[in-house]
């Protein structure tokens, strides 16, 4: 933004105050000496911040250069140490999970086992009963046949006595 002369800045309050509240001003009007005064200040306050905080400037880099080294060297040092203990407890966490691991494969396993002789005793149980069954139905079939040949005997007998 280019800067105005004393004269252009006149200008444009005077316009401006015209505008807003439809009062018109004087060029040599006493406000204006006020506002040009401080205009005067606001810039001399203005160059005066801005040495200032070029002065600053440079001091902050300097000392923030300085700390950032330090940092450097204690973020190296702390992060080994941190790197260190990390490592150390994964060791542990790793461990105590195979051992939580085998654990409970050694449980499943005997659960397992459990299950599968409970299965195979079951399994023998009716394998026998089934043997007894079918030696049951074998005699109830022997037993059938001998009836069935007595009555067809028999039947035989009558036919050939009362023919």
């Amino acid at each position: 933004m280019d800067k105005e002369t004393a004269a252009e800045t006149i200008e444009r309050l005077r316009a401006e105050v015209m505008r807003v509240h439809d009062v018109k001003l004087s060029p040599s009007d006493p406000v204006f000496v006020t506002v040009i005064l401080h205009q005067l200040v606001m810039e001399d306050l203005a160059r005066r911040v801005e040495s200032a905080m070029a002065n600053v400037d440079e001091r902050t880099a300097s000392a923030m250069n300085q700390a950032l080294g330090e940092v450097r060297e204690s973020a190296a040092a702390t992060i080994n140490k941190g790197a260190q203990a990390i490592a150390e407890n994964a060791r542990r966490a790793i461990a105590a999970s195979v051992e939580g691991v085998t654990h409970a494969i050694e449980e499943a396993g005997a659960k397992l086992h459990g299950s599968v002789t409970q299965q195979l005793e079951a399994m023998a149980r009716e394998r026998a009963e089934t043997e007894k069954l079918r030696k049951a139905a074998q005699t109830a079939a022997w037993i059938g046949l001998g009836a069935l040949v007595g009555v067809l005997a028999l039947t035989l007998v009558l036919v050939l006595v009362f023919k």
